[in-house]
C-alpha cells in the first residue's frame, strides 16, 4: 500500500524503465483527457505487460508516460513517488507542460477500519491530512466518484464512498492505525492523496481515487520497516538473521503482488470510462 511503504523498504523489485523508444515532444503538451497517477510503477504494472506499453516523455519528467487506453485515444501516467513531497515536486514539473481534463489516482493502501478486507477495492470520497482537525477533510469530485462507483459496484470485494487519511510516515503498527481510524472515522491510509487533491482542486481539475487494501487494520507489518536495509545483499542478510520478520516480509510482498492484480482488474475499465 502506498500509504504504508517507503519505496526501497518493501523489497520491491526494481523495474527498469520501458525499452520503448523515448517520446521527446520538442514542444509543450497542452491537453490530455486523463492523467493517471500512482506512487510506484509496481502498482500499475499491468500497463507494461500490454502489447503497447507506456512511452516515456523524459523531456517533461523522467516518470511521465503516454499510453493508449483505446486505439484512438491517448492518456498520460505519472509515477509520482511515495509521499507528499515527492508527489508535489513531480507535479510542479509536469503541470506546466500538460493540462489534464481529469485525474485518476490509483494504488495501494493500508486498512484502518476492521471491516476492510485485504484486497478490497475502494473508491474514496474524502481525505484528511493526518495532522489536520477531524472536520477539515477535502472531497474528491462527486461526478467522477459516481463513475468509479458504477464500475466497482458489480464487483466482489469493493467499497465505495470511503474516507482516507494521508500520512507523512509509514503506518505500520496497529496502534497507530487505530488512532487514525478513531480520530478521522477513516477506513484506509495513504501517503499522497491530500497533497495531490489540494493541487488539483486549486486548478479546478476533477479528481477521483481508487485504492486496493494490502494489509489489515488489526495487524502490524510484523517486521521492522525502519531498520530494514535498502541494498539487496544487506537486506537478505538482515532477513536471514531475523526469520520471524522474514516470514512477515515475504508474506507482505506476496500480498502486494495480489493487490496489484486486483488493481489491474479494474483500472483499465476506469481509465476507458474517464478518457
Amino acid at each position: 500500500m502506498a500509504g504504508c511503504y517507503h519505496t526501497p523498504r518493501v523489497g520491491r523489485k526494481r523495474i527498469a524503465h520501458s525499452r520503448t523508444p523515448v517520446h521527446n515532444t520538442g514542444m509543450i503538451l497542452t491537453q490530455t483527457p486523463l492523467l493517471l497517477i500512482c506512487a510506484l510503477k509496481e502498482e500499475i504494472r499491468y500497463l507494461w505487460d500490454t502489447p503497447d506499453p507506456p512511452v516515456p516523455i523524459q523531456d517533461v519528467h523522467p516518470t511521465l508516460y503516454s499510453f493508449r487506453p483505446e486505439p484512438d485515444k491517448t492518456a498520460h501516467l505519472l509515477v509520482c513517488g511515495v509521499g507528499g513531497d515527492r508527489a508535489k515536486r513531480a507535479l510542479d514539473k509536469v503541470l506546466v507542460h500538460i493540462q489534464p481534463a481529469r485525474i485518476l489516482i490509483a494504488g495501494w493502501s493500508g486498512a484502518l477500519a476492521d471491516e476492510m478486507n485485504i484486497f478490497d477495492l475502494v473508491q474514496v470520497d474524502t481525505v484528511h491530512h493526518w495532522e489536520s482537525d477531524p472536520g477539515s477533510g477535502i472531497q474528491f469530485d462527486p461526478e467522477l466518484g459516481e463513475i468509479c462507483t458504477k464500475i466497482l459496484r458489480n464487483r466482489e470485494g469493493t467499497r465505495c464512498g470511503e474516507t482516507t487519511v494521508c500520512s507523512d510516515i509509514v503506518v505500520a503498527k496497529k496502534d497507530l492505525k487505530r488512532q487514525l481510524r478513531d480520530r478521522y472515522s477513516a477506513s484506509l491510509v495513504d501517503m499522497e492523496s491530500h497533497y495531490l487533491l489540494k493541487i488539483f482542486q486549486k486548478q479546478g481539475i476533477p479528481t477521483a481515487m481508487v485504492r486496493v487494501i494490502t494489509d489489515a487494520a488489526d495487524e502490524s507489518f510484523g517486521f521492522d520497516i525502519e531498520n530494514l536495509p535498502v541494498r539487496r545483499a544487506k537486506k537478505l542478510a538482515y532477513l536471514a538473521a531475523h526469520p520471524k520478520q522474514a516470514a512477515a516480509y515475504y508474506r507482505l510482498i506476496k500480498d502486494l503482488k495480489t493487490a496489484t492484480t486486483r488493481l489491474a482488474d479494474v483500472v483499465p475499465e476506469l481509465v476507458k470510462s474517464l478518457v
